[in-house]
């Protein structure tokens, strides 16, 4: 166990020595290894007896953030031109921390502080991507480092489902909930609900914070091995390695047993065939599909798994009419303060406090605090980033390709759990995936910006 803060530690200091060559990509190595264990840290930190160390190991994550920010600023030639996408991102950050300093919502200025890093961290991971310097991104490494994490995730979850036996349990995840984050046991197995079905069956985690984390990873696992392994003729090449990351990232989504994440990673495979009109993935979903329902009607009639799946398509399971339920309370709340109510009153903050609003939905935890007026630009930054990814699908630059298929099946596959789930709270997620926005809008306006010249060029010539 002492493994993980050791890993943890190392992918630290190895970051540190990336930053000491000014090279901000450095960043990527911690949070593509450091934090998919991020909370298995924490709890094993704990279990050992040294909660000294655990403000500590939280403060990594943000303390490398801002010094990577800092190395791109400094390494500014001239004032970059700015983008539509970008400025929404510095509305977004700008009007949010607004609500830190004003006397909105019923939280103090720290539980206000620790809120706003929840809603909106996110636009400094985007703006360091933005402002990078790309000559540092060596894409492939760190693609191959997120397999290799996912290899590791499927070895875990494999012996947590041999064993039947939640890897949670050994780490001294639920004494750190209690202890630190005001939170109780719950369930059947001495964790949280999120760690089974309502039937009771097991949900694994492998070494993420939870089920819904390790899930929605899987399908960003997804999308950069599509991305990575297809052509300019839109035909797949799978290397040993990219079926095995493949292999990996559909054990872990099963065992997980995340309903949304799951069809979000069906989605995915979907879109990707239809605009590389890839035949063979089309025919091997329709099979796929035909023989799940005949072997989920005639074979598991009786178990967890098909009552399972069926409450929760008809929607009698209580985890989908909580959803919808909690879903309608947070939209009422909007309408009452289309403003926002302010930060914290919906999401971590107020799920520790048990007075939370609107459940486990990004746009309404958004929409709540923050209102109306950010939901939208908050949903328009994520439209904008779509767009721009789908229209250099294509792109001559294969790094430009890979990072524009990342984002755009992404963005598809996420879409569903973030109306179930705290997305932004997946630290893992959230971090590679915004410093990957920015770095799509950091390359792609480049182009931009050089085919203007052209234009200006030609017209006084």
């Amino acid at each position: 166990m002492f493994l993980f803060p050791l890993i943890y530690i190392i992918s630290f200091l190895k970051t540190l020595k990336e930053f000491s060559k000014a090279n901000a990509s450095g960043l990527l190595i911690f949070i593509i290894v450091a934090m998919p264990i991020y909370i298995n840290v924490l709890s094993i930190t704990h279990m050992y007896g040294l909660d000294g160390l655990i403000g500590i190991l939280q403060f990594f994550k943000e303390f490398l953030v801002i010094i990577a920010l800092f190395i791109v600023i400094i390494q500014f030639k001239k004032i970059p031109k700015f983008t539509t996408t970008d400025i929404l991102v510095a509305i977004f950050l700008l009007y949010s921390f607004l609500f830190v300093l004003l006397p909105i919502g019923s939280y103090n200025i720290i539980s206000k502080l620790l809120a706003f890093k929840s809603l909106s961290f996110f636009c400094i991971l985007y703006f360091v991507g933005r402002f990078i310097q790309i000559k540092y991104i060596q894409l492939g490494k760190y693609f191959k480092l997120i397999g290799m994490m996912t290899l590791l995730a499927a070895v875990i979850v494999l012996m947590e489902y041999l064993r039947n036996e939640h890897f949670h349990a050994n780490t001294g995840f639920t004494n750190l909930l209690i202890n630190y984050f005001d939170g109780e046991q719950s369930g059947n197995y001495g964790l949280i609900w999120t760690f089974e079905t309502q039937t009771g069956q097991k949900r694994f985690g492998s070494l993420f914070g939870s089920p819904l984390e390790m899930a929605a990873s899987m399908v960003l696992t997804l999308s950069i091995c599509l991305a990575y392994y297809t052509d300019y003729s839109k035909r797949l090449f799978l290397t040993k390695f990219g079926r095995i990351c493949l292999i990996c990232s559909l054990i872990c989504i099963t065992l997980a047993l995340s309903r949304a994440s799951f069809i979000g990673y069906l989605i995915v495979l979907c879109v990707y065939a239809l605009i590389t009109n890839n035949k063979k993935i089309i025919k091997l979903i329709y099979i796929a599909l035909s023989f799940a329902s005949v072997y989920l009607i005639y074979f598991l009639a009786q178990t967890d798994i098909y009552n399972f799946i069926i409450d929760s398509v008809t929607f009698k399971n209580a985890s989908s009419i909580g959803h919808v339920l909690e879903w309608i309370d947070g939209f009422e709340a909007m309408i009452q303060k289309p403003f926002g109510l302010g930060l914290g009153e919906s999401g971590r903050i107020s799920m520790v406090s048990n007075d939370n609003i609107g459940g486990e939905n990004q746009f309404i935890i958004t929409g709540i605090q923050v209102g109306f007026p950010m939901l939208i630009i908050y949903i328009w930054i994520h439209i904008n980033l779509m767009k721009k990814a789908y229209k250099y699908l294509w792109s001559q630059s294969g790094k430009t390709k890979r990072i524009a298929f990342t984002i755009f099946l992404f963005k598809i596959g996420i879409l569903l759990p973030m109306f179930t789930s705290n997305t932004e709270g997946f630290v893992y997620l959230s971090y590679f995936t915004w410093f990957l926005s920015g770095l799509l809008i950091n390359i792609t306006s480049r182009y931009e910006t050089g085919r203007s010249a052209q234009i200006s060029t030609k017209t006084i010539l």
